[in-house]
């Protein structure tokens, strides 16, 4: 749910509810002046998303796990197939086949991989299709920086563009 900028927001916004009864009024003060600079820089990625996504005139992706349906729904994107359905479990011989067929129908041939998994499989599909691969992440690794989210989400919109455009 966090992929939707939106959601993400929402979460920020409890976090600060919750802190701000718990803490004393000066470190409450604190926290929700820094939750609410957070949500602004929040609020700037959103829109940064959404105008870098708004010339591309095919939505249509591959992805590697099911973990970018709430980023599809927020953004206008279709996720057209998903390689592993399950972390872990390779599509069966007839899923395989319609990714690759999917893939095929696609006007831009592109998959995307997440940095948390081997590319081995969907570098077979890209050797089969002719495929680009890009990287799109699921912000579920990296470092603790306050930055991160937004500086992968930022990626996560110039892989996209790149990969669409």
């Amino acid at each position: 749910a966090w992929l939707d900028v939106s959601n993400y927001i929402k979460y920020v916004e409890n976090i600060k509810n919750a802190a701000i009864e718990v803490l004393s009024e000066n470190d409450a003060e604190k926290a929700k002046a820094n939750a609410e600079g957070y949500i602004e820089e929040l609020k700037a990625l959103e829109t940064e998303i959404k105008q870098g996504i708004d010339g591309l005139s095919d939505k249509k992706i591959i992805t590697f796990h099911e973990a970018f349906d709430y980023f599809a729904k927020a953004y206008g994107f279709e996720i057209a197939a998903v390689i592993e359905l399950e972390p872990g479990v390779n599509p069966s011989p007839d899923e395989l086949k319609n990714i690759i067929d999917t893939v095929n129908s696609l006007p831009k041939k592109v998959l995307f991989s997440e940095p948390q998994y081997d590319v081995s499989l969907i570098e077979s599909i890209a050797n089969q299709t002719g495929a680009e691969i890009y990287v799109l992440d699921p912000v579920v690794t990296g470092s603790q920086d306050k930055d991160e989210y937004i500086r992968i989400m930022r990626q996560n919109l110039k892989n996209l563009t790149e990969a669409l455009k």
